[in-house]
């Protein structure tokens, strides 16, 4: 049985809380951390569990959880409100997430990417065009500090 991890719009993915203190991420996650520096400007590493597809990037003085970006693929479900955003075709998704926000993800890209600044979430899939995996599925889905 697959991990499942609930998102909650400008909360966080449980169990990991947006504004959570690095500090307690191993323990809320029950397990070590590979930790690595995303580019050469990071303030911080950023932590990755489950073949770096559960990645969590960190802010502030004293690094609290900024964003977390999750992958298809990589051996565990995220869930919003019962559906697995990463495992339904893109429409579907979008119709849950109105659903669920009451905002419609917009897109600036022609389908690329959506997101939703004012709840600092946003989906994303290499490819908009094609009938592949590629094309019907978002590939990661994440959530950061909400634009206000």
């Amino acid at each position: 049985m697959k991990c499942k991890f609930e998102l909650i719009p400008t909360i966080g993915i449980n169990p990991i809380k947006l504004g959570e203190s690095r500090a307690s991420i191993a323990d809320l996650m029950n397990a070590t951390p590979d930790s690595f520096m995303k580019t050469p400007m990071s303030k911080y590493p950023t932590d990755a569990f489950f073949d770096s597809g559960f990645q969590i990037f960190y802010d502030g003085d004293n690094p609290i959880v900024d964003s977390i970006e999750l992958s298809r693929g990589c051996g565990f479900e995220v869930m919003l409100s019962g559906v697995s955003v990463l495992e339904v075709p893109v429409e579907e998704v979008l119709v849950k997430v109105k659903e669920v926000t009451g905002i419609k993800p917009i897109t600036e890209d022609d389908g690329y990417s959506y997101e939703i600044p004012k709840l600092g979430l946003w989906f994303w899939r290499p490819d908009n065009e094609s009938d592949e995996e590629e094309g019907m599925y978002f590939s990661t889905v994440g959530i950061e500090t909400a634009d206000t």
